[in-house]
């Protein structure tokens, strides 16, 4: 599938029974800080992350590029946190101007998501449902929450690519992933009992 949209998305899920090692707890965030820069060549404008850990959740973003944004003394604090769900994002921007509330993630009600691609019908969706937005991607996530997560209801509204990941605070021991003319892999580390995802390296290697 050819990617022609630049932003990187990444993140990942422990499920919520599993009880991880402080070493291992240490293993997983670097593993998830390594992603995080590696999506950095796909977009350098901002970069976010929200961590949750059952029902506590936290944000962090900003207008930098993911290797700066990780030496941040808030993010470094972040990544020692024991949270079993993380969700990643590094902004090429498009749609909406360079600034922290711009940039991904977004939390729309109980809806948090993160979102590579362009959605050309932003507008029509926006006017249809009433929705307030400076970011295409915003839409998406105000929708599923206007429709209680009803994602397949949500994506007959939605139109362009997007590989994109999500989660709905009220269930915190799931994450939603959809890929549709963009690419995304997932992998499993069995040593963390843990699921990563993000943009395919070769993708990014080929962007270089």
């Amino acid at each position: 599938m050819e990617d022609t949209n630049l932003c990187g998305i990444t993140g990942y899920i422990t499920q919520t029974s599993i009880k991880l090692s402080p070493t291992m707890r240490t293993i997983r965030a670097n593993i998830a800080k390594g992603l995080l820069v590696a999506n950095e060549s796909r977009g350098i404008d901002s970069t976010g992350i929200y961590l949750q850990n059952g029902t506590a959740h936290q944000l962090q973003k900003n207008t930098c590029h993911a290797s700066k944004f990780i030496r941040e003394t808030k993010v470094k604090k972040l990544f020692k946190k024991d949270a079993h769900l993380l969700l990643g994002h590094t902004r090429q921007a498009t749609t909406g101007a360079i600034t922290t509330i711009n940039a991904h993630p977004f939390i729309k009600g109980n809806i948090v998501g993160i979102h590579n691609g362009v959605i050309p019908n932003h507008l029509e969706v926006a006017t249809t449902n009433n929705f307030n937005y400076q970011v295409d991607s915003e839409v998406i996530f105000q929708l599923l929450d206007k429709n209680n997560n009803n994602f397949k209801k949500t994506f007959e509204e939605i139109q362009g690519s997007a590989s994109l990941a999500w989660v709905n605070k009220l269930e915190p021991s799931s994450l939603y992933l959809v890929a549709h003319d963009n690419p995304l892999c997932v992998a499993y580390v069995p040593l963390l009992q843990t699921f990563y995802f993000s943009i395919p390296l070769y993708q990014m290697v080929s962007k270089q």
